[in-house]
């Protein structure tokens, strides 16, 4: 029976770690590192196994797995920050795109869906989607296809500042099991605006692995 997922009941959830119960080192959104221990119901966990070179744009991606671990509370979540190294504000669009919502894996089997709005004003509050999920407590394989509307919407991004979105990882709805293990590659392509007139509008990919992992 479908379960609906509507709210994230779990707080504070802990960082990447080896074996259940045991401490270990968790990459920061900042890029730095904090030990943290996980949860004892823990049964999975996401961690990013690589990422693509930086396009040689004035935007600067990066991904963390800021709650790894997959419970009967939550899937992993990601956090996604764009940062504009320009000192002129830069549009950008598309703006799901270029934050990874909604995305899908090279391999189709893992999906990345909003677990908060865009904000250029800092971590934006969490909010998981409501949506059903099939086979059980701890599984999170989407019960049927998500629907996105067709837009191409932009988004802009201050003089040296930051877009920060939270998305959540999910088993696609055909996908082999609850949260499929191995490698899941992700690729975003966006463009980016300049304020000024005179400077070209350019386009680049960017993207990353995930590998999932039972626990």
């Amino acid at each position: 029976m479908p379960t609906r997922r509507s709210v994230l009941r779990a707080a504070g959830l802990a960082g990447v770690a080896g074996l259940a119960g045991c401490a270990a080192t968790e990459e920061a959104s900042d890029g730095g590192a904090t030990e943290r221990t996980p949860p004892a119901d823990a049964v999975g966990r996401v961690r990013v196994a690589d990422r693509t070179d930086q396009p040689d744009l004035s935007v600067e991606p990066r991904v963390s797995a800021v709650d790894p671990f997959v419970t009967s509370e939550t899937t992993a979540v990601l956090r996604v920050d764009v940062d504009n190294t320009a000192s002129d504000q830069v549009t950008l669009g598309e703006y799901r795109a270029v934050v990874f919502q909604y995305a899908h894996s090279g391999s189709d089997e893992c999906v990345l869906l909003p677990h908060s709005e865009r904000s250029t004003e800092g971590p934006p509050e969490r909010s998981p989607p409501d949506v059903e999920t099939t086979g059980g407590d701890d599984c999170w394989r989407l019960a049927s296809k998500v629907v996105v509307t067709a837009e191409y919407g932009t988004v802009e991004i201050p003089a040296d500042g930051t877009l920060t979105a939270f998305v959540g990882v999910y088993a696609a709805d055909e996908a082999r099991s609850c949260l499929p293990t191995g490698e899941h590659a992700f690729e975003s392509t966006y463009s980016v605006d300049p304020l000024d007139e005179e400077t070209p509008d350019e386009s680049a990919s960017w993207g990353f692995t995930l590998a999932v992992e039972e626990l």
